[in-house]
């Protein structure tokens, strides 16, 4: 996700791969949804920041990542918060 140029493609092909073996890692969750974001995939975004929610409730980027999935639905550039 943080390479330039960016590849969400890939970055979702390998996420998806790691969460198969540790479907609740909340670090991953959040890799994958800015990978959706750079997609501009709203769907897959609020999708998996809702499984982000379930599995790791307390994850810190939580409130950054509702912010750039809003920035998304409303057709706003987005920004890639920083770990």
């Amino acid at each position: 996700v943080k390479r330039e140029p960016p590849a969400p493609d890939k970055a979702i092909e390998q996420i998806q791969l790691a969460l198969k073996i540790a479907p609740r890692n909340g670090h991953a969750l959040r890799h994958l949804i800015e990978a959706y974001a750079l997609k501009k995939d709203v769907r897959g975004a609020e999708s998996t920041f809702n499984q982000l929610k379930a599995a790791d409730p307390s994850n810190d980027g939580i409130s950054k990542l509702e912010t750039m999935i809003a920035d998304l639905k409303a057709g706003r550039p987005i920004t890639i918060p920083k770990e």
